[in-house]
């Protein structure tokens, strides 16, 4: 996440005649981008007007408790995995929030992918489920690259787990 000398000041550019900032903190957190935008403008020195900058700040805060959440519950999975002799592989955004981001609260997630090999998928659902994860009503097509998704709340946090059986 670490920005080039040569995009920030095309950042800083950009931001000297700029005025939409209400318009751009709520794109930001439509995209829940608000975090990885706070990081780069502050990061590349653009002047950002003080209501933007604490708005920006508890938006921050907001996705710092929701990955701190995130990673809890998914620490918990593992160990629950674990002892059930299960191996997970983390997909996706899961994967990039721990290995490339400095903060997982800039890596924005709708959901954490996990693949499973095809005789341990349903097995780790249903640990899942166990745990108080409850099954979506979306419906999956039989022979889908991952179960239906599960969903748990916690401290505000709205929590899902797509179990992947393949890739594609």
């Amino acid at each position: 996440c670490e920005g080039h000398e040569a995009q920030y000041r095309l950042l800083r550019e950009y931001c000297l005649g700029f005025d939409d900032w209400q318009g751009l903190l709520q794109r930001a957190e439509q995209e829940n981008m608000a975090p990885l935008l706070q990081k780069h403008l502050v990061d590349s020195g653009v002047d950002i007007p003080p209501a933007v900058r604490r708005s920006l700040h508890i938006l921050y805060r907001r996705h710092q408790h929701q990955a701190r959440v995130r990673l809890r519950l998914l620490e918990e999975a593992l160990v629950r995995w674990q002892q059930q002799g299960l191996t997970p592989i983390l997909l996706k955004g899961i994967a990039l929030c721990l290995s490339l981001y400095e903060d997982p609260a800039l890596r924005p997630m709708r959901d954490m992918d996990v693949l499973f090999s095809r005789d341990q998928v349903k097995k780790a659902h249903q640990v899942l489920q166990q745990a108080g994860f409850e099954q979506s009503m979306e419906p999956v097509s039989p022979g889908h690259h991952h179960l239906p998704p599960l969903h748990k709340k916690v401290d505000e946090v709205s929590i899902c787990f797509e179990l992947h059986q393949g890739l594609y």
